[in-house]
């Protein structure tokens, strides 16, 4: 849950606010020793340095997070490039598949055509007896095989 809230907060800032803020924590903690010296604002200066601290930790924390986040957006960006690339290869081998099989199909329709009107042509050649001609054996044994002859 921490997780997601903090990418949540890395996303709204940009970048290089949490170098700032870093900078600014940062300033607060060694100079809250030099604002002490000053009377009305010596009740402060304890909170100013665990602010500073605080922010200097926080800001470096974080700053570490958007560089995290950063590599991580940048490897998505860099895969859905390959998916984008696989797709289109996967589109292009689906078209040569479909164009092979159309042409496989078309061929085998073709030899079963040609065997069709082989038989046709050769069923003459049988007689009541159902003695066969061997070129009629031959004609079944070719469309069974799916051969052109």
């Amino acid at each position: 849950m921490i997780t997601w809230i903090v990418e949540h907060i890395l996303l709204v800032f940009p970048s290089w606010f949490w170098i700032v803020f870093s900078g600014v924590g940062a300033i607060i903690y060694f100079f809250s020793d030099s604002i002490s010296l000053i009377p009305a604002v010596v009740p402060y200066s304890k909170f100013a340095k665990a602010i500073g601290g605080i922010m200097l930790l926080v800001g470096v924390y974080l700053d570490g997070g958007a560089g995290v986040t950063a590599t991580w957006k940048q490897e998505v960006k860099e895969m859905q490039a390959k998916v984008a690339r696989a797709e289109q290869e996967s589109s292009t081998a689906n078209t040569e598949v479909q164009t092979v099989f159309k042409e496989k199909t078309k061929v085998i329709h073709d030899v079963q055509v040609v065997i069709q009107e082989k038989i046709g042509k050769d069923s003459g050649k049988m007689d009541a007896n159902c003695v066969l001609d061997p070129v009629v054996i031959e004609d079944l044994n070719l469309a069974a095989k799916g051969k052109k002859k």
